[in-house]
């Protein structure tokens, strides 16, 4: 049997793909913060070198090319492309570039059929959800 795959966009401090991963799916990660995708590559080193997750490191966004975002200094977990969230409680952030795709843009899309494709699945993206 081929284990089911879930797209974890976000994947933050990566709780919900090992919560995942520990029922037996596949997982592909997006994150578009560099520091939480060390630390999930750190974390997850086995699951990744298994094929049994993926990290993306990019943004999703509604617009394609490289967009500001904000690294909170005190919680990465805050990190957005909202500066007002990033810098919440007065925490200071500063900013990076981080190269951003639709969901379903080529480069995505190519990743993730290709990560479905290579596991068996067949269904790799929602209805409606291929490039507009």
């Amino acid at each position: 049997m081929i284990p089911k795959l879930v797209y974890d966009v976000g994947m933050n401090n990566g709780d919900d793909a090992a919560y995942y991963l520990s029922l037996g799916y596949r997982v592909v990660a997006v994150e578009a913060n560099p520091v939480l995708v060390a630390q999930g590559l750190e974390r997850f080193a086995k699951e990744v070198a298994a094929g049994a997750l993926t990290i993306l490191n990019i943004g999703i966004s509604n617009q394609e090319g490289e967009l500001p975002f904000w690294i909170c200094d005190g919680v990465s977990e805050w990190s957005s492309f909202d500066k007002s969230i990033a810098s919440r409680d007065g925490v200071a952030c500063h900013e990076i570039v981080v190269t951003c795709c639709r969901f379903a843009s080529p480069g995505v899309r190519d990743s993730i059929l290709f990560e479905t494709r290579h596991r068996g699945q067949r269904d790799p993206l929602p209805a409606g959800s291929g490039p507009a």
